[in-house]
């Protein structure tokens, strides 16, 4: 199916629980393989927010092994580690400078990534503590382009939906959402 609300299909389009098997898109990850998994319990999604699955192309808390990136680092051999309690990590840094490219905890303003997203504008950030970040893990940012809990004013997505006018609403709390699969 094109799209399944709780996710028991295979190969759905989309499914909201991700239980069923190589889903292109799941917010609670249940699914092998899936393209992106909110909370990452599927083994090699290409994303995940949490990072507890194994291999994963991004960790955001870092829980995997071998995973190319890690905010916390609690991996082995990740390509990068925020905090470096990985062993033989890439790079380890905490970034408190101003306008620079990378900031690990970002309390630089206008930096292009920024893990926690103290910095104003960050192109990326991880909890999203920042304004118009194109990103937000947390979305505790306003505007954000995506957030995985939805705590944001006019989120172009959000798992959760506890946000005004969300396109996207997976338990459907926020108000005139376009979408909400719990309604």
């Amino acid at each position: 199916a094109g799209f399944s609300a709780f996710g028991f299909t295979a190969g759905a389009g989309f499914s909201t629980l991700g239980v069923g098997a190589g889903a292109a898109f799941s917010t609670f990850g249940f699914g092998a393989g899936a393209g992106f998994s909110t909370f990452g319990f599927a083994a090699g999604a290409g994303f995940t927010t949490l990072g507890f699955a194994a291999g994963a192309a991004f960790s955001a808390f870092g829980s995997t092994a071998g995973a190319g990136f890690s905010a916390f680092g609690f991996t082995a051999a990740a390509g990068f580690s925020a905090f470096g309690f990985g062993a033989g990590a890439g790079f380890s840094a905490f970034g408190f400078t101003a306008g620079a490219g990378f900031s690990t905890l970002g309390v630089g303003a206008g930096a292009a990534f920024s893990t926690f997203g103290f910095g104003a504008g960050a192109g990326f950030s991880t909890f999203g503590f920042a304004a118009g970040a194109g990103f937000t893990t947390l979305g505790f940012a306003a505007g954000a382009a995506f957030s995985a809990f939805g705590s944001t004013a006019g989120a172009g997505f959000s798992a959760f939906g506890f946000t005004a006018a969300a396109g996207f609403s997976a338990f459907g709390f926020g108000a005139g959402a376009g979408f909400s699969a719990f309604g």
